[in-house]
């Protein structure tokens, strides 16, 4: 069996599936050379650019589309490296979940960032499961507004004569960039069904910048994440009021300082006070409203450190590969006081020291995409003790790195340009919610969103995917190879006398 997890793009009416090999048993032994093949859509649909693809259980290739649609494509082999659409079925039910701002208020943008898909199920019943996100970006071009809070895992499920939609997670990070929720796997970890989700990062290197649009990193960004289908299933469906849509969880969020509360209490210490926001799980309002991580909940970090982890894979012996992307160069440095002291901030630093080889004569980003082993024994593995490098000084030190919160709905927004700056960004404590600079200046009153007894020092410290770091442990990626090599599977199939199988494929777009 063939499973292909590219990222490439479909003009006209042809498909053409690229893989290029850059691993033999992990001991680049031998390169097997074969072309790749014609998939003819046969005039049946009209595909924007693909995402990600998977072969279901009903024999079906599904097609995730950049903003939001799914395609499950019947084929027939019409000759040697030449295949035929047959049929076709277009799902649209990711594509019309509304969106919003990042201050929660409903947003005009329409359609979603969908990045990946998982098919499960059986050949009669098959389950997709997709991460999609608000598909604004900013970042270089200035805030967009777009809903940081946007990212959504759906489940759907073919009843027997319709798909049904249910939204299981709602409310995980989106950067004011590219980076969001990606590649999905399924895997049972000490005995758990578990979807695994590589969640993307909102800075460059750590460190807020002006071409991420100023945001931080929030509790759950920068990380491989794990999401328990045994509690996920033990939730009732919920009905959200203003979509319609199906839903089982939502993240619980901060209770922003700049929102009211839906229950009208804002007095944390008055009697029936929640902190849920109007509008919540959306609006993650340059992380004064993120999603708080909650160690008991069903979302749980698996790995930490990951810039922007596009796709991952479990292999058939129980390891997990992450395919990451390296910092862009000039995009932004690591964080104040990065290292392993225990005391990394997300205030901004003027300048970006480290984002180029010149700056103030620190150690500069290196922007080298790499591939990162997280375990070789998924079943045992011990949730969080693989870092991979991406430093997240809000869980590396929760009560001491503050909130910088340039942005749209900041007091000072600045010049349209985003290039102005002023220390009243840098949120640092939590003040008398009746104060006079409550709103403006205080942090939420139920900081911080990553428990302080979780905090791991390790996320403080940024590590070059080629270079030695001077203040710890190196990076223990398993290689570098072309940047924007995103895709990545085993390879299953006994083809070429059985050479391939248990080879890892990946995809590269150049």
């Amino acid at each position: 069996m063939f499973l292909f997890y590219l990222q490439t793009r479909v003009k006209m009416h042809h498909l053409l599936l690229i893989i290029c090999i850059f691993i033999s048993n992990l001991g680049y032994s031998q390169v097997i050379s074969f072309s790749g093949s014609k998939l003819d859509l046969n005039e049946l649909l009209d595909v924007g650019a693909s995402t990600f693809l998977q072969f279901g259980p009903d024999s079906r290739l599904y097609v995730a589309e950049q903003y939001g649609t799914i395609y499950a494509l019947s084929i027939e082999k019409a000759g040697v490296d030449n295949y035929v659409v047959t049929n076709s079925e277009v799902i649209t039910l990711v594509g019309n979940i509304p969106n919003h701002n990042d201050d929660g208020s409903s947003s005009d943008s329409t359609l979603r960032q969908c990045t990946s898909l998982y098919v499960a199920g059986t050949a009669e019943n098959p389950v997709i499961y997709a991460s999609s996100s608000d598909p604004r970006v900013g970042g270089p071009s200035g805030d967009k507004d777009l809903d940081t809070n946007s990212g959504i895992i759906t489940k759907l499920s073919w009843n027997g004569s319709a798909w049904e939609a249910i939204d299981i997670v709602r409310g995980l990070p989106r950067s004011e960039e590219n980076h969001a929720s990606h590649g999905l796997e399924y895997a049972i970890i000490n005995s758990v069904p578990h979807l695994i989700l590589a969640q993307g990062g909102h800075t460059n290197a750590g460190s807020p910048s002006i071409n991420f649009a100023w945001a931080n990193e929030y509790a759950l960004s920068a990380a491989i994440l794990a999401i328990d289908l045994n509690q996920i299933e033990s939730l009732g469906v919920k009905t959200d009021s203003e979509s319609g849509r199906k839903y089982v969880y939502d993240l619980p969020t901060l209770d922003d300082p700049t929102r009211a509360n839906l229950n009208g209490i804002e007095d944390p210490n008055q009697a029936g006070y929640d902190g849920i926001d109007n509008g919540d799980p959306w609006g993650g309002n340059d992380g004064l409203n993120q999603a708080k991580y909650d160690p008991d909940g069903p979302v749980k970090i698996l790995s930490p450190g990951f810039r922007n982890c596009y796709d991952l894979v479990v292999t058939q012996k129980g390891g997990l590969y992450v395919t990451e992307n390296g910092a862009n160069g000039g995009w932004g440095g690591f964080p104040e006081n990065e290292g392993l002291a225990g005391n990394v901030t997300n205030n901004y630093r003027p300048g970006e020291p480290g984002s180029d080889a010149i700056d103030n004569n620190e150690e500069p980003v290196d922007n080298q995409d790499h591939l990162e082993l997280v375990t070789n024994d998924l079943q045992n593995y011990v949730f969080g003790s693989y870092y991979g490098g991406h430093p997240n000084p809000t869980r590396s030190n929760p009560t001491g790195a503050g909130l910088f919160t340039k942005g749209a709905h900041s007091s000072d927004p600045g010049d349209s340009n985003n290039n102005g700056y002023t220390d009243d960004w840098f949120r640092t404590q939590i003040l008398p919610y009746n104060s006079v600079d409550f709103v403006t200046q205080s942090l939420p009153v139920d900081w911080p969103p990553y428990p302080a007894n979780l905090a791991n020092i390790e996320e403080g410290d940024f590590r070059n995917p080629t270079k030695n770091n001077p203040d710890g442990p190196n990076d223990q990626n398993v290689l570098i190879w072309p940047n924007n090599t995103n895709g990545i599977d085993e390879y299953t199939a006994s083809t070429f006398g059985g050479q391939m199988k248990g080879n890892l494929i990946a995809g590269n777009n150049k």
